[in-house]
């Protein structure tokens, strides 16, 4: 994906591949992390949760999401996680404020061989959490938040017990 962005036809190719909207030109970074976390987070999901390539496809073609345009768009994606309606098909907007204050197990990729490119830092979660929540949730909050979870969960030596 990364080099198909370095070039005018590369993104052509991959605005084809990908189904995305000629608006698309791969300039804005945001759009380019948000874009690489959605390929990201859909194939990564379906090893976690057990779903079909077919599924992951939908969802990504799915109306309800917004327009393809807005799909692959980050600051649409933002203004959609800062509708605060109460729409119970919109889990999202909860899942991504528990990462944000606190689990933070954001998905992220700055290894350079990794199959969806370097593009998505711990920073571009961060800064979405404060583009969502506001700047009262910023990385010193969030790293507090993780830093709470760890005490109350005891980390990686949970004092538990009667675990298969």
């Amino acid at each position: 994906m990364e080099d198909l962005l370095k070039t005018p036809e590369g993104v052509v190719k991959l605005r084809k591949t990908l189904n995305l909207c000629d608006s698309f030109d791969g300039k804005n970074i945001d759009d380019i992390r948000y874009l690489a976390q959605t390929l990201a987070m859909n194939v990564g999901g379906s090893a976690q949760y057990n779903v079909t390539i077919d599924h992951i496809v939908k969802t990504m073609n799915d109306p309800s999401v917004g327009t393809p345009l807005q799909r692959v768009i980050h600051d649409d994606y933002v203004k959609v996680l800062q509708n605060t309606t109460v729409d119970p098909n919109q889990w999202v907007r909860q899942w991504i404020y528990q990462l944000c204050t606190s689990t933070a197990d954001f998905v992220t990729s700055e290894l350079p061989n990794s199959p969806f490119g370097h593009n998505i830092p711990v920073e571009f979660w961060t800064k979405q959490c404060t583009q969502v929540y506001g700047p009262q949730i910023n990385a010193q909050t969030i790293q507090k938040a993780v830093d709470r979870t760890v005490a109350t969960y005891g980390g990686k030596r949970p004092n538990i017990t009667n675990v298969v």
